[in-house]
C-alpha cells in the first residue's frame, strides 16, 4: 500500500496465451514477447483496447489500510 486510505475495490485484468500445440507458459512470462507459434494478449493497462476490458470488484465495506501494508488478494471465478 502506498498510502493510508481506503480500499473500496480491486482492479482484475487478465494476459493469455494460445499456443498451437497446447503447451504450458510460465506464469513469469511476458505477454508482449513475441514467441514463435504463440499468439497473446493483455487486458491489463499495459496493453492496447481489446473487448474484454478490465472489471472492478467493488467491495461492499471499504477497507482502512496503513501506508506500507502489504495485502495479498486470492480470487475464484
Amino acid at each position: 500500500i502506498s498510502r493510508d486510505g481506503t480500499v473500496h475495490g480491486f482492479l482484475g485484468y487478465f494476459d493469455t496465451w494460445f499456443t498451437r500445440d497446447g503447451h504450458c507458459i510460465p506464469l513469469s512470462q511476458n505477454v508482449n514477447d513475441k514467441i514463435d507459434g504463440v499468439t497473446s494478449f493483455t487486458t491489463g493497462p499495459q496493453g492496447g483496447v481489446t473487448h474484454w476490458r478490465q472489471t472492478i470488484f467493488l467491495l461492499e465495506h471499504g477497507i482502512h489500510v496503513k501506508k506500507g501494508t502489504y495485502c495479498k488478494i486470492f480470487s475464484k471465478i
